[in-house]
């Protein structure tokens, strides 16, 4: 094993290539919804699996905020969870307050169901979107479709809810943190068992696909990364190297050919995504890699900057362009209001939240990563 490249490297939350590689990831999922929505004739639709992208988020977020929780720990020997709260609160809630204005607004216009809008609201505003299948809502009637998106939010708030709690009471019964690696790891056999015994029992996909207890591993694999990160622990620069380039080739098949109910993504094949998202941030983190270059490019970090905005928008404005006959101009449509209203809610509603935290400087050409 090789120690990281050494003292000289930028702090976590400045890497460029992240930035990237949350821009792929929300790429994919808009791509994914475009064949299902926009052009649902084209059949097979060529990145049918980009759904995966949620996962490959998930990663992400996971290997973030364990690196963030980390860092405390080591400073201050606690979490200051009212802070930590605070932060995350503030991240996602002014955006997503905006989408929901907006979609109050829309729905009032055209006249759609009230009841069917407050049902979204509050799941999503106490982000539980993801249990409302689980707790009987019906999406087809009880809530607006094109807000059913908003499941993978409250994957995200569940686990920085529970996820600091558990991680300070490891360390306070393991102060060195030699078991931390075990303890995340039996979590993630935990999740990948409950997950397979979910599906096998109920055989119903739906049940099983947004909730917590069976999408945690993602999040967890991330905090695996972020735990090995932090211990320097990385295997040689050629096996690395190997392990990349095997992830990217299993994932890109993945995009390819996977569907949500793909039996054998519930048998551990959503764990395999998430440890191949893993390996590829592993390389990216390198800032001298091939991967970190490309990832680190101008066009990609702005996706990924705006990412958040244009995953809350892309999927209302996907389906409200679903009327324009024209597929051309359906996908030109589709594609340009998401550019226009994400630029809008980045720039409005995340920006000056990212600037007071000093994660963006008053000029964008350098904007750091925003996690």
């Amino acid at each position: 094993m090789r120690a990281p490249a050494g003292d000289t490297d930028p702090p976590l939350h400045v890497r460029p290539a992240l930035d990237g590689f949350r821009a792929l990831a929300v790429l994919a999922v808009a791509a994914a919804h475009a064949g299902s929505f926009l052009v649902p004739d084209v059949q097979p639709w060529p990145l049918q699996g980009g759904f995966l992208g949620v996962d490959l988020f998930f990663v992400l977020s996971g290997f973030l905020i364990t690196g963030l929780l980390l860092a405390e720990l080591d400073a201050r020997r606690r979490i200051r969870l009212g802070r930590f709260y605070g932060r995350r609160l503030m991240r996602l809630v002014p955006a997503l307050v905006g989408l929901l204005a907006a979609h109050w607004v829309y729905t009032l216009i055209v006249n759609y169901s009230v009841s069917s809008e407050w049902n979204a609201t509050l799941y999503a505003l106490t982000f539980s979107s993801n249990w409302q299948v689980t707790l009987g809502i019906d999406p087809a009637v009880d809530v607006p479709l094109d807000l059913l998106h908003l499941w993978t939010l409250g994957i995200e708030a569940q686990f920085y809810l529970v996820w600091p709690l558990l991680l300070w009471l490891i360390h306070r019964v393991s102060p060195s943190g030699r078991n931390l690696v075990a303890w995340i790891g039996g979590a993630i056999a935990v999740v990948v068992v409950v997950r397979a015994l979910e599906f096998n029992a109920w055989d119903e996909p739906a049940l099983v696909y947004t909730r917590f207890d069976t999408r945690a591993d993602a999040l967890l694999v991330g905090a695996l990364l972020a735990v090995l990160v932090a211990r320097g622990v990385r295997p040689p620069a050629h096996v690395e190297r190997a392990l990349a380039w095997i992830a990217g080739a299993g994932l890109v098949v993945a995009l390819v050919f996977a569907y949500p109910a793909a039996p054998s993504l519930y048998w551990g094949g959503f764990t395999l995504v998430a440890l191949g998202g893993a390996l590829l941030i592993a390389r990216a983190f390198d800032g001298r890699s091939p991967l970190a270059r490309v990832l680190s490019t101008r066009p990609l970090r702005a996706i990924g900057l705006a990412s958040y905005s244009i995953y809350l928008w892309h999927l209302p404005l996907f389906i409200w362009s679903v009327r324009i006959d024209s597929i051309p101009l359906r996908l030109i449509v589709a594609f340009g209001l998401t550019a226009v209203a994400s630029a809008a809610s980045y720039a409005l509603l995340e920006r000056p939240y990212m600037r007071r935290r000093g994660r963006v400087p008053s000029r964008p050409k350098v904007a750091r990563e925003t996690a």
